[in-house]
């Protein structure tokens, strides 16, 4: 039996990015299907108060896993932003945005022409009505995660939690409980015997065909109990590692592997 936290995440409007080659200043960033450990790091670090320079320990004190409830959708309508790389003023302390890229407002010229501080558009891609389940269990390091107190800040965040951008904030409260299962499938199966609510009426969407309803289980390659055989795997640019830069905060992240597995819902007794 391992202590696993279970948490509900909510999140109508989601942007679950991956970055690839381990960059966060990717011009497109589309929206994967599941949260990441990076997405899941960030929003317990926002509960608990932890610093972003923080979050590589944050997640390498735990195990994470989810599982898919409802498949979220993409969004049409894609989410656009300006990126604008600032100079340090040398000298100051403090100083405003505004006086960090006024050289670049003063200057503008195409990125073709050599002008590295040109203005690039960002397209953000979102997802819709999902709904998931997040494990988490301890990291096997000396400092694993207190899933007693992060279940405690989920309940009361400390600042804002939201779905991979802070302007996508949750549908519905985390609702945490620590259970002891085997693995991740029990938790889940623990967890959801005393909320029948998530059984219906928020009821999977339906794959084509007339086949049995059936969810998604993304473990961690190394999360305690996970199910074994017809396992997809996945690799995933999502652990974060952030470190110090020319000019603030590198936000950097490496690999994982990631496996899948597919489960009737609701879950019983034999799907393990």
């Amino acid at each position: 039996m391992t202590a696993q936290l279970v948490f509900t995440l909510d999140a109508p409007v989601a942007s679950w990015t991956d970055h690839p080659g381990g960059s966060s200043t990717d011009a497109v960033r589309a929206s994967a299907r599941d949260p990441g450990k990076s997405h899941l790091a960030g929003l317990l670090g926002a509960a608990l108060g932890t610093d972003r320079a923080r979050l590589g320990d944050l997640a390498a004190s735990l195990r994470v896993a989810c599982l898919c409830l409802r498949e979220p959708v993409p969004d049409l309508r894609p989410d656009y932003h300006t990126v604008a790389r600032g100079r340090p003023l040398g000298g100051r302390e403090a100083h405003s945005r505004f006086d960090q890229i006024r050289w670049q407002l003063a200057n503008r010229g195409p990125r073709s022409k050599g002008n590295i501080d040109a203005t690039t558009l960002s397209t953000r891609e979102h997802v819709t009505g999902g709904l998931w389940l997040a494990l988490l269990a301890p990291g096997p390091g000396e400092a694993p995660i207190d899933l007693a107190a992060t279940a405690a800040a989920l309940a009361r965040p400390r600042h804002l939690p939201f779905a991979g951008r802070k302007a996508l904030t949750l549908g519905a409260p985390p609702d945490p409980e620590v259970v002891e299962a085997e693995g991740p499938l029990d938790a889940i199966r623990r967890y959801v015997g005393r909320r029948p609510g998530l059984v219906r009426p928020w009821r999977p969407r339906r794959r084509q065909g007339d086949g049995p309803l059936r969810v998604r289980l993304a473990c961690e390659e190394d999360y305690p109990g996970a199910p074994e055989g017809n396992v997809r795997r996945v690799r995933r640019s999502d652990v974060p590692r952030p470190r110090p830069g020319v000019g603030g905060l590198m936000r950097l992240y490496a690999a994982r592997e990631e496996a899948q597995t597919w489960h009737p819902w609701p879950l019983d007794g034999d799907d393990a």
